[in-house]
Parts: C-alpha cells; structure tokens; sequence
C-alpha cells in the first residue's frame, strides 16, 4: 500500500515553468477569484496559484506599509523555481546551493535565467509542509507562506526593501510523506533593474 501512495505522489510534484496567468491579473480581480478558496488538492496541484497567491500578498503587505508593487517577472520566477527545485532534490537549505556549480548562488542562478542588468538581488526562502488528511485551501497556504516571511526580521526587510522593482516566486514540493505532511520550498527572488 504504501507503494502506490508515493507513486501517486510523485508525480504532481513535476513542474515547469512558464507564464504565470494568475500573476497577470490585476490584484483585486485576483482576491475575488474563487478558485482561492478551493480545497489543495495533492493529487493535483497547482502551483502556478500558489506562486502567484505569494506575490500578490506579498504586494498587498508592500502596500499597507506604503511601499509600491512590484512587478512579477519570470525570469526571476525561474530562478526561484530552480532553487526550490534544488534544495528539495539534493536536501538542503540554504541560499547557496553547494551541489551544482551554475546555480551556486543567487547571482548565478540569476545569470543562468538570464536576468540581466540588474542593480540588487535579494531572496527569501521558506521550508513548509501541507497536512495529508486536511491540505487547506490555496489562500490559507499563499497567507502562511507570505505571514511566515513578515514574522522574520530579515525575510521581512527584503520584503519591504525600496532598492527592489521585480519579483519572482517558485515553489516545489518533496517527493517525501512524513507523519502525515507533504513538505515544500517556497522560493522569492527580488532584483531592481
């Protein structure tokens, strides 16, 4: 039994990158979605919600606290994407990935996605995990990701830094089943050009 449970998790945790519909919708046409408020379902993911739920709260937080929005942008959405990717497949945790040489670090990686001309770089990552037997739904996940980077001091500068215009978010999830969570790691990249 437990056999067909992992091969029935693994492969939803397969992800590519592309253009992010969710994130090119206005904010306020975004919350009023129902889709948000759809029960996870692990057999099924969507990532592409989840990520674009991140920058939009993340945006929302920027504005209560008198910053501008920022601009979602793919290529750093890549990256983030990548790291994610990284640190999940070779279990680490750290924005330096010490097992593949091109994406060692956050400039590298930037670099490897081809964003280019930049002034900053800056990233925030967070290890997380959904519940098996009650996942949630996609807004209560998106808002446990972007609170659990408010409540860190250094998470939450990057955050609400003014030398940042562009963002990207990636997140993958862990082909491991643990006392009843499915692990995750959520990515944000952020640069000014």
């Amino acid at each position: 039994m437990m056999r067909l449970i992992l091969i029935f998790f693994v492969l939803p945790f397969i992800s590519t990158k592309g253009n992010n519909p969710y994130a090119a919708m206005p904010k306020e046409d975004f919350f009023k979605q129902s889709f948000l408020l759809q029960k996870i379902d692990l057999s099924n993911l969507d990532y592409e919600l989840i990520e674009a739920g991140v920058f939009h709260l993340s945006n929302k937080y920027r504005q209560e606290k008198g910053r501008y929005s920022l601009e979602y942008q793919e290529n750093l959405s890549y990256a983030a994407y990548l790291h994610s990717k990284e640190m999940s497949e070779k279990h680490f945790f750290n924005h330096n990935n010490r097992y593949t040489k091109n994406l060692a670090t956050l400039a590298d990686r930037a670099s490897f996605v081809n964003y280019k001309g930049y002034e900053t770089l800056a990233e925030n990552i967070f290890y997380g995990y959904v519940e098996l037997r009650n996942p949630g739904n996609y807004y209560d996940l998106c808002n446990f990701i972007v609170q659990s980077f408010i409540s860190s001091k250094g998470h939450r500068e990057n955050l609400l830094a003014k030398d940042i215009n562009e963002i990207g978010c990636g997140i993958h999830f862990l082909n491991k089943i643990k006392d009843g969570y499915v692990y995750f790691n959520f990515t944000q990249d952020f640069g000014w050009r």
